[in-house]
């Protein structure tokens, strides 16, 4: 019992030292408290924490890897590998670890569930698996209606196999519940221009200058449009 304190007590000061982004210190602290303790799981996570924010990603997968080993059903730690093999462009492997964090959740824990298939809908779609990234994007408007990036990233799919309809619908949603999202106007825009709807694509490409003047492709995309309406002043 007095080890597990002691193990406690570098915890408590290595958390003191990641709540200030004394990284380095944070990770000297809570490696002392996994020397004292080995299987000291929330040390082995937070270490992994302290390592990611130093780039420090292979020393993150072997701590997150080591939890596993102990907790072999740990959901969450599952998530955050993928996490990090997401951000390492290891998609393939990281599907793998977000598949892992879906099998092993609690299917009540709706917030959860839609991170994760935010994440995979997010990896596949970069291995141009477009279908995949659908039904992901299905299952995490399931979860949480009213999170407008969902519906954004799922039109963005259905744009790449030719559901032009499909993604006007998911755009319009997105704009419905968030009337400032800029690339929602871009992307309807670019789908109506692809529909031959060049009124209505430059009437999205109006509203996405408005909202943000500084994206060039606008201007461009809106020229093109009005350029096949015969309006070469515009």
């Amino acid at each position: 019992e007095s080890i597990r304190k002691d193990a406690d007590t570098y915890y408590a000061i290595a958390y003191s030292k990641l709540c200030q982004r004394d990284y380095i210190g944070a990770i000297e602290d809570y490696t002392k408290a996994i020397e004292i303790y080995p299987e000291f799981v929330k040390a082995l996570v937070m270490r992994g924490f302290a390592k990611e924010a130093l780039e420090d990603y292979v020393g993150v997968i072997e701590d997150y890897n080591k939890v596993i080993e102990i907790f072999p059903k740990y959901a969450d730690v599952y998530y955050k590998l993928g996490n990090v093999k997401y951000a390492l462009g290891n998609y393939t492997n990281a599907i793998e670890d977000y598949n892992k964090a879906i099998e092993f959740d609690d299917p009540q824990d709706e917030e959860i569930h839609d991170n994760y298939y935010f994440k995979r809908g997010l990896a596949k779609y970069n291995l141009g698996d477009y279908i995949g990234t659908i039904e992901d994007y299905n299952k995490a408007i399931e979860y949480d209606p009213e999170e407008e990036v969902n519906y954004y990233n799922r039109g963005l799919a259905k744009f790449n196999i030719d559901d032009y309809k499909g993604a006007i619908e998911d755009y319009n949603k997105v704009i419905e519940l968030n009337p400032h999202f800029t690339e929602a106007y871009s992307s309807r825009g670019l789908t109506k221009f692809n529909l031959d709807n060049y009124i209505g694509a430059i009437e999205d490409y109006d509203k996405a200058i408005e909202f943000d003047p500084q994206i060039e492709d606008n201007y461009y995309n809106r020229g093109l449009a009005k350029f096949n309406i015969d309006d070469y002043k515009g």
